[in-house]
C-alpha cells in the first residue's frame, strides 16, 4: 500500500508528465525524485510567492482526495515546512500555462529541456547520473546559473538585467515576451 507522501508525488507526476511519456521510455520519475527532495530556496524577494504556490498543492491534494483514512502523523509527513523544487516547477507550469497554453506538461518539459535534464530518462539514469542530476537541481536552485539565465529553467539570449537577481515570475515573463509566445 501507497504512503500518502507516495500518492501525492504520484499526484504531482501525472501533471507534468504526458501519459505518452509515462508508456514510453521517456519517463522522468528519478529526475523529479530527486527534485521533489530537495527544498526550494527563497533567496530573491517574492520568489516566497513561487514557495507559497508549490505548497498550495499540498492544500489542493488534500482537498481532491479522501483523507480519512490517514492517521495525522502521516499528514504531518505531506506538510513540511517548505516547498521542494519540484512542487514549485509544477506550480510554475500549471501558472505558465495558465498564461500561454502549451499544456503543463510541455511547460515541464520544457523546464527540464533548460536545464539539461532530458538526457535522463529513467530508462538511460545510471547510479553515477545522480550526482549530476543533483548538481543541476543544485545549480538552478542556489542561482548559480549564468547572468543570462542559461543554467536555469528561463534562459534569455537578451536579458535586460542579471537573471540570478530577477524573481522567477519576471524571468517567466521575459521568457515569453524574448520566445514571441503572448
Amino acid at each position: 500500500m501507497k504512503t500518502i507522501t507516495q500518492k501525492y508525488f504520484d499526484w504531482l507526476y501525472v501533471q507534468v508528465i504526458e501519459e505518452g511519456d509515462l508508456l514510453s521510455g521517456e519517463s522522468y520519475r528519478i529526475v523529479c525524485d530527486v527534485m521533489h527532495q530537495m527544498p526550494f530556496l527563497v533567496t530573491i524577494p517574492h520568489d516566497d510567492n513561487r514557495e507559497a504556490d508549490g505548497c498550495e498543492l499540498r492544500n489542493e491534494f488534500v482537498f481532491m482526495h479522501d483523507l480519512a483514512r490517514f492517521t495525522p502523523e502521516e499528514l504531518v509527513h505531506l506538510m513540511p515546512h517548505s516547498a521542494s523544487v519540484f512542487e514549485v516547477l509544477v506550480a510554475l507550469a500549471r501558472r505558465a500555462d495558465f498564461l500561454i497554453e502549451k499544456t503543463v506538461a510541455g511547460w515541464f518539459r520544457q523546464f527540464l529541456s533548460n536545464l539539461r535534464l532530458t538526457k535522463y530518462p529513467d530508462s538511460k539514469v545510471r547510479p553515477q547520473d545522480h550526482f549530476a542530476i543533483d548538481r543541476i537541481l543544485r545549480k538552478f536552485n542556489e542561482r548559480k546559473y549564468t547572468s543570462n539565465g542559461r543554467g536555469g529553467i528561463f534562459p534569455l539570449t537578451h536579458p535586460d538585467q542579471d537573471q540570478r537577481e530577477v524573481e522567477l515570475w519576471y524571468q517567466m515573463a521575459a521568457y515569453m515576451t524574448e520566445k514571441a509566445m503572448y
